[in-house]
């Protein structure tokens, strides 16, 4: 293991010794960094000779599109990075910015770990398009994370997205924030059909968070998921998107059949799932042959957790605490250690929570019987 060198100054950085850097986490953000600071921060960058795990946030500095370009321009001769996250949200790079930033990682020829945080950047649709296009350049890429919330990227940005992604071929893991760009059901179509071409795919991360994608989008993305044949652990937050009871169901359909998903986390918050929603979803995914581990959201926030607690040599002591939040928590129930092995010895281990959708008390216990009556089932909570 290399040791991490942290800086939150960029003079204190400028005189350490650069080329005995092996990984780095720098973050200035909120320090007014402009293009001249980017480009003698990119010098020095260009400096770590042995440099492969960097970490750098310049998020909230109003870089523009000559910021970004110029940290490209640097970035480019990092020839030895190999795990890189950019942290630029906030900064008013637009189109312009983001793909001067992008084709130029595309000469960072080993690197396999990509996370480019591009957060509120005004990039809009062709903005998106020309970005992915670049990043398809970085041949040995096995690992992106690409966030792009509140980018306006539209219909006609999720379909561009959705038409790059198979040249993506060597991606095992993936992970795309959408949230808020307005996304409809055609959008979320093409960048449905993109995704059923990355077969060598593992671990996928989706959230479309507030778009516009109805149940019709709702179909055709879990459709496309189950085509994934390596898939085995998605986390899939369809929140706020208008998908009803039908939207419901068709997930639940779509996901049955994902052959070899083993950890599913799947969040529907806010769209008017009724009671028969609510039951076709829970029934389907029950009949999946591979899922192991799911976490079923229908509010924003888990309020349950599972911990356990070593305070002596041979006994373990594990808890259940409800929690507002990690200075308001609540102890609700303890369990033995044989207990917990026996949870672990179950096929399914499930979190419920069922909130801010449309079930009368009725259906709340009607939902919660079938939960209870779920084949090898552990349910660890139920919050109505």
């Amino acid at each position: 293991m290399f040791s991490i060198f942290y800086f939150n100054d960029l003079e204190n950085f400028l005189s350490s010794p650069l080329s005995s850097h092996v990984q780095l986490h720098i973050d200035l953000m909120r320090q007014n960094i402009g293009a001249p600071n980017i480009t003698t921060l990119g010098s020095a960058l260009v400096s770590c000779s042995n440099l492969k795990i960097l970490d750098l946030s310049l998020s909230i500095n109003n870089l523009g599109a000559q910021g970004a370009q110029a940290l490209g321009q640097s970035l480019k001769d990092c020839s030895n990075i190999q795990d890189l996250t950019i942290s630029l949200e906030y900064n008013n790079i637009g189109a312009k910015g983001s793909f001067e930033l992008c084709n130029a990682l595309s000469n960072c020829l080993k690197l396999s770990n990509l996370v480019l945080k591009l957060d509120v950047n005004q990039i809009g649709a062709k903005g998106v398009i020309n970005l992915c296009q670049a990043l398809t350049k970085c041949a040995n890429l096995s690992t992106l994370t690409l966030l792009l919330r509140f980018n306006q990227l539209k219909g006609e940005g999720a379909s561009g997205l959705g038409s790059i992604l198979p040249k993506f071929t060597s991606l095992s893991s993936l992970k795309l924030g959408l949230e808020v760009n307005e996304i409809n059901a055609k959008g979320a179509q093409s960048l449905s059909l993109g995704l059923a071409s990355c077969q060598n795919l593992r671990q996928l991360t989706l959230n479309l968070i507030e778009n516009k994608i109805g149940s019709k989008g709702a179909l055709d993305l879990c459709s496309a998921l189950e085509k994934i044949q390596n898939l085995s652990t998605l986390n899939l937050d369809l929140s706020h998107n208008q998908i009803g009871d039908q939207g419901s169901t068709n997930i639940g359909l779509g996901l049955q059949n994902c052959i070899k998903l083993y950890n599913l986390t799947l969040s529907l918050n806010g769209n008017q799932i009724r009671k028969q929603g609510s039951l076709s979803l829970i029934d389907s995914l029950n009949n999946s042959k591979s899922l192991y581990i799911l976490k079923l959201i229908l509010r924003q926030k888990i309020n349950y957790l599972l911990i356990k607690n070593k305070k002596k040599k041979k006994q373990f002591q594990f808890y259940v605490f409800q929690f507002k939040n990690l200075k308001q928590s609540k102890r609700i129930c303890q369990i033995t250690f044989h207990e917990y092995l026996i949870l672990l010895q179950k096929k399914y281990s499930y979190i419920f929570n069922i909130r801010q959708n449309q079930l009368d008390q009725e259906d709340e216990l009607l939902l919660k019987n079938r939960i209870y009556k779920l084949r090898k089932l552990i349910v660890q909570s139920i919050a109505f």
